[in-house]
């Protein structure tokens, strides 16, 4: 299955301001004669659905009109749909994408026709919110230190500011001792503030606030998760960007086998090296 991102993103659009883009919006071609006119054009071609992560492509915005004035505040005003959906994200037919800036707008040329046109470059990515215990007990600690004006995602990177994307990067189950395992799973939140000074308040919160808690308790497996290994990294460039990373361990129950042990192998039970 193939999807046109560009057909997507024009009916989330329509649903959002009709007003702006009902008789203007063109996907693929722009028409002859258009005085006013905005085209969406896919410069990869088609979106291949295969792993999500692989999920995204290059998208042009151009947008036409005989007004220098209107086709600015047109172009910055699409821009500004597309990266900070109301939502966070944008969903269109039971799928979500995320969309970031690839080129500033800029003016592109004057037409013979008089039309003054503007264009600009964005990257669109199919995204999944992954449901996982230990990460939903980051995310709603994390809504609950920063409030109400910073947006969390789950399992992927967010196209909004102010937000914290959380995603899990690896994991590490030890050897049983006895009845329990342990289990570490580390952590990364991408941090992206408005300005520099909203972003150090942030990691400064979040990170005394890691360190206070000590422990976390998830809410179904009932499992108490100490905090560990917590490290903040700056984005090269700019200062309103950076990584927080952590990792999370618990004990778990040893898994009882579910079926006789192989006949000529000798098992030795917990505690026995004990007696």
């Amino acid at each position: 299955m193939k999807i046109k991102i560009a057909k997507e993103l024009s009916v989330y659009l329509k649903q959002a301001n009709s007003s702006l883009v009902d008789r203007f919006l063109f996907t693929d071609f722009l028409p002859v004669g258009a005085a006013e006119a905005i085209l969406l054009e896919e410069l990869g071609g088609e979106l291949p659905v295969l792993d999500v992560s692989e999920s995204s492509c290059c998208l042009s915005i151009t947008v036409c009109s005989q007004s220098q004035t209107r086709a600015y505040d047109r172009i910055w005003e699409l821009v500004k749909m597309l990266t900070e959906p109301t939502s966070g994200i944008i969903k269109v037919n039971g799928r979500s994408y995320t969309v970031n800036m690839v080129t500033l707008p800029a003016p592109e040329r004057l037409e013979e026709e008089g039309r003054h046109v503007m264009s600009c470059l964005v990257r669109v990515s199919q995204v999944s919110e992954v449901v996982e215990e230990w990460l939903e007990t980051l995310v709603r600690f994390t809504e609950f230190t920063l409030g109400e004006g910073w947006r969390v995602y789950r399992g992927f990177q967010g196209s909004c500011r102010p937000s914290v994307s959380w995603q899990c990067t690896g994991r590490e189950l030890n050897a049983a001792v006895g009845m329990v395992s342990r289990l570490v799973k580390r952590f990364s939140a991408r941090i992206c503030a408005e300005d520099a000074d909203s972003y150090q308040y942030a990691v400064d919160k979040l990170m005394i606030a890691l360190a206070n808690q000590i422990k976390f308790t998830s809410v179904t497996e009932g499992i108490d998760l100490s905090i560990s290994g917590i490290t903040e990294t700056r984005a090269e460039k700019g200062q309103a960007t950076g990584e927080l990373t952590i990792a999370l361990a618990g004990q778990i129950p040893r898994a009882q086998p579910a079926a006789p042990y192989m006949s000529g192998v000798r098992f030795q039970a917990p505690f026995a090296f004990a007696k």
